[in-house]
């Protein structure tokens, strides 16, 4: 995914390239708590234009009150102390529908980049899609955590028991909280610590809330309680269960991102359920923005692909040209993956990626530095990745055979697993 933001700043240089087919259905389209008005862009009349700012001021009463994201995410034991759950808690404060020169400004630039016109599905797919980057920040807001299970009530039926958790930080300018707590098992729903019991027990999922502070608005997620012992699946999203087609070009990658449903790589999903049903936990490393996650959740449950904790980009389009909204270091996804396998340093790791940007390379690094914790590598080769057979080998140079495996269909691990091929590397039946 690295190198995206300068195919996307050479998309607005060429705008005169031709726009792509037909947007989707929208079917992982997401419901902002008020509805976006739609920046003006290319072909609008300026009758339209006076509408839509009498709109702005209309609606600006109707959009007083904060909203609150909360992402899914893991717990781990503590490793001071084994009887406590390190969780971390993340997510996002803002106010829905801020009208600034500079949002609408990045925006206008990349719908001409597009030639997008207005009325069309892709217009309206677009204008979803960007709903999120149209929000103002809210800085100081304070969210308390609460963990929902069902416990049972004097053996009859079930009901909802809840575990609060104020959070001791309040959010950043950018909005956002990034916030950790470590909960005594005891103030935890005993089905956490039955579950690990097993040896081969995968993650427990349960259900959370973050609610905001005064105004009292809510949103859900999931906590994944996963075991210390076991084996973890780390997975890139674009062009590795997600296509996207890097490669191919920048109008390519903004038109599959923003104005077309988002597609499952074919066959990923079914590996992936596989690992699932082996007990295996998911952490998706991306370097696109929190601003999409929503709309990638509702792709994941649509498609059938495991949950999960996601790891995304901070990204804020008043300080960040919107071009290089996929752009990101070399260091963002290393340091999300070894801060993850610093959590669990008695599980295994599966790194899955794709051979279009720079995750062979990541990839090999961290395997080098964590022999020990690195079951395998499984890197997707990509139409138009540019990459040889040759180049690979320099790559994972040093990196024995056995440890690292490219392959253009899913099936090909799948055939792999149900024949019990390479079951000590490709298998997570087995917790080590």
């Amino acid at each position: 995914e690295d190198g995206q933001g300068e195919a996307m700043a050479t998309a607005a240089a060429a705008a005169a390239a031709e726009k792509k087919g037909g947007a989707g259905r929208g079917g992982d389209e997401v419901d902002m708590p008020v509805p976006p008005v739609p920046a003006i862009l290319p072909n609008t009349s300026k009758r339209q234009a006076i509408r839509e700012l009498m709109q702005k001021r209309a609606d600006r009463k109707s959009s007083k009150l904060t909203q609150v994201l909360v992402y899914p995410t893991f717990a781990s034991r503590s490793l001071e102390d084994p009887r406590k759950w390190t969780i971390q808690f993340r997510g996002w404060c803002f106010k829905p529908r801020v009208h600034s020169l500079k949002r609408r400004a990045a925006v206008y630039a990349l719908a001409r980049a597009l030639r997008i016109r207005v009325g069309t599905p892709e217009y309206d797919m677009f204008i979803k899609r960007t709903s999120y980057f149209m929000v103002r920040n809210r800085k100081g807001r304070s969210v308390e955590f609460e963990i929902c299970y069902d416990s049972p009530e004097d053996g009859e039926g079930r009901q909802c028991g809840v575990v609060r958790i104020p959070s001791p930080e309040v959010s950043d300018k950018y909005g956002h909280y990034d916030t950790w707590s470590a909960q005594d098992e005891r103030e935890l729903p005993e089905v956490v610590d039955q579950s690990m019991l097993a040896s081969d027990a995968g993650p427990t999922t349960m259900s959370m809330r973050a609610v905001l502070d005064k105004w009292g608005t809510q949103a859900n997620s999931q906590i994944y309680f996963v075991p210390q012992r076991g084996w973890s699946i780390i997975s890139d999203i674009d062009d590795t269960v997600k296509v996207t087609e890097v490669p191919t070009g920048a109008e390519r990658i903004l038109s599959n991102t923003l104005l077309k449903d988002f597609v499952v790589v074919e066959g990923m999903q079914d590996l992936y359920q596989e690992w699932e049903k082996q007990g295996a936990a998911f952490h998706y490393v991306s370097s696109s923005p929190w601003q999409l996650q929503p709309y990638f959740q509702n792709f994941f449950d649509r498609v059938g692909l495991p949950g999960g904790s996601f790891h995304l980009k901070h990204f804020d389009i008043q300080n960040r040209k919107f071009f290089n909204i996929f752009q990101s270091s070399t260091k963002l996804k290393p340091d999300s993956i070894q801060r993850i396998m610093s959590y669990f340093p008695d599980r295994r790791f599966l790194l899955v990626g794709d051979a279009g940007e720079k995750d062979p390379e990541i990839y090999a690094s961290i395997l080098r530095a964590n022999p020990d914790q690195i079951g395998h590598i499984f890197i997707r080769r990509v139409d138009g990745d540019q990459r040889t057979v040759e180049s690979l080998k320099e790559t994972f140079e040093g990196i024995p055979d056995h440890k690292w495996t490219t392959f253009f269909d899913p099936k090909e691990i799948l055939g792999a697993l149900h024949h019990g091929m390479h079951e000590a590397y490709w298998t997570v039946r087995h917790t080590p």
